[in-house]
């Protein structure tokens, strides 16, 4: 029986040996090592996962708009011409395509992965904390055990010590926060395109509710009280008023006269397209009077379509800011994107048809994110089509009136050359990239087989930009286009773009804050574990020597 596993087991332990029924499991610092290492890929697959997400949203945003707008106008209601453009919009409708993370929630997830951290290396200290207490324990009792029945097998008393659950709970409280905002932010993005692709009202114009139309009454009243209105203004003449109220007298004409501020607000609804007509209203000018007329006579067969509303005004300075520098001038607003009108006004059919065709826009908004991918400057495939590019400042006004003359020359080139606009006040690395002067705006570049042409006539007008991207560029001795930045260094200017807006935000510099006091304690508590890991390994050995 003195031979039997039962009988060797009984016996005592050596001096300093700690049972294996209290003995502390090897692999538990593995696991903590697994836990650690499990939320942190977690979190940067994540991370990754959402860039590269963002960069293809980025790339799809400004042409899903239109791409929507084309099959539904060809196709009936309710179909997709394309299998793509049924899961396009299907899937960005459920979140699957418009998902990115804010720069708040890199800094929640870095607070949070601080705060495991900090529970993982208390929990360390505890559990070696309680080893030690356990160690000292079973020790005791071994030798009031010897000294009492020596042959008598010690019963495991204390259960070997538990991983405390702070070792759990975070990484548990990450998964369910992760999968909270994942799913907060796919129903804000599927919420916010649907609004945006609400505002196409082109495919179904008999779905969308007509705008109460003026009678015959109201429309000749209107003018009259607005005629009656600026007889009473100082700047302009007597005389001047009378012939112009003569004239819209005889002529009876029912279009609205606007200002700045009234057209502003019929812009802010998005669900409508806005032609404005520009007349001299300071100086003699026949031409209006006529082109007028014959905008006139197309008034209610472009308001009858529900969704385009035709205007007039003499403001200046909106005129200004649509690029009109002659009278008269037409310019239409579609989703608030204008193209001026480069014909002649004598006849209404002509401006009808205009209209008619140029109902959709032209131009590609290019940014950082989505210029190299959309243009294919560096390195374009054979038979690709060229591009004219605008880098142009929005901040500035006289800059960004040629906005509409851009619009223009795109639908001129249309099926020929890919027109696009990059705005420099947002989009820098782009603009660094071919060393755009923000005092030269705007700027026109054409990109054709891989090296690129300025503009450099000083007229900026239609006839003259259409010209030099069909056949007037070859005159000049192209620069070869200089290769786009490494996905590396593409990371790193998104990095940085969203810590300069983290930093920015006051309440996510307070999360900020508060991540670094929980760095600063979290070096602390390193500090006094390591202390007091020294203090008992001194005692120890003063014990042994002792």
């Amino acid at each position: 029986m003195s031979n039997s596993p039962r009988d060797t087991s009984s016996k005592p332990l050596p001096s300093g040996a700690v049972p294996s029924s209290v003995r502390p499991s090897r692999c538990r610092p593995f696991l903590a090592l697994m836990l650690l290492l499990l939320p942190t890929l977690f979190i940067l697959s994540a991370s990754a996962s959402a860039y590269l997400q963002q960069q293809q949203e980025a790339q799809q945003q400004q042409q899903d708009t239109l791409l929507y707008k084309r099959s539904e106008r060809q196709c009936s209601a309710g179909n997709f011409c394309k299998e793509e453009d049924f899961f396009h919009y299907y899937g960005c409708n459920f979140g699957i395509c418009d998902f990115h993370l804010q720069p708040w929630l890199y800094v929640l997830i870095a607070f949070i992965v601080l705060c495991f951290l900090l529970s993982v290396l208390i929990s360390l200290i505890n559990c070696r904390a309680e080893m030690q207490a356990v160690r000292q324990k079973t020790k005791r009792k071994r030798e009031d055990a010897s000294r009492t029945l020596p042959k008598l097998r010690p019963t495991p008393s204390a259960a070997s010590p538990r991983p405390p659950p702070l070792l759990v709970l975070p990484l548990l409280l990450l998964l369910l926060l992760f999968l909270s905002v994942r799913l907060t932010e796919a129903r804000k993005s599927s919420h916010h395109y649907k609004v945006t692709a609400a505002e196409d009202p082109v495919g179904h114009p008999q779905e969308k509710p007509s705008p109460p139309k003026q009678t015959s009454a109201s429309k000749s009243v209107a003018p009259a009280a607005t005629k009656g209105q600026r007889t009473v203004q100082p700047q302009r003449s007597v005389h001047h008023n009378q012939q112009q109220h003569n004239k819209q007298l005889d002529s009876e004409f029912s279009i609205e006269d606007v200002d700045e501020e009234q057209i502003d607000q019929i812009l802010r609804d998005t669900s409508k397209n806005l032609v404005v007509f520009f007349y001299d209203g300071r100086a003699k000018c026949p031409e209006c009077g006529t082109a007028l007329s014959e905008v006139e006579e197309i008034d209610d067969d472009v308001e009858a379509t529900g969704y385009i509303e035709v205007v007039k005004t003499d403001d200046r300075r909106v005129a200004r800011e649509c690029g009109v520098s002659s009278f008269p001038a037409l310019v239409y607003f579609r989703r608030n994107k204008p193209i001026l009108y480069d014909g002649d006004f004598s006849d209404s059919t002509t401006v009808l048809r205009w209209l008619r065709a140029h109902d959709e826009v032209a131009t590609w908004d290019l940014t950082d994110d989505n210029f190299e991918w959309r243009t294919d400057s560096h390195s374009p495939d054979e038979g690709a089509l060229d591009w004219l590019v605008m880098f142009y400042d929005s901040e500035e006004l006289d800059c960004n009136a040629f906005v509409a003359v851009l619009e223009t020359v795109a639908h001129k080139l249309r099926g020929l050359v890919h027109a696009g606009k990059v705005d420099t006040s947002v989009s820098d690395d782009v603009t660094e990239r071919f060393r755009i002067d923000e005092s030269q705006c705007p700027t026109f570049l054409l990109f054709h087989r891989g090296k690129f042409f300025r503009y450099n006539e000083p007229a900026k007008d239609a006839r003259g930009l259409t010209a030099f991207a069909l056949h007037k560029y070859k005159e000049q001795r192209g620069h070869r286009v200089p290769e786009p930045p490494t996905v590396l260094e593409h990371f790193y200017e998104h990095v940085k773009e969203r810590l300069g807006d983290a930093i920015e935000d006051n309440q996510t510099l307070t999360v900020i804050c508060v991540g670094g006091a929980i760095i600063i304690v979290g070096i602390f508590l390193l500090i006094k574990a390591y202390r007091i890991r020294k203090e008992q390994q001194a005692a120890t050995d003063g014990k042994k020597s002792s």
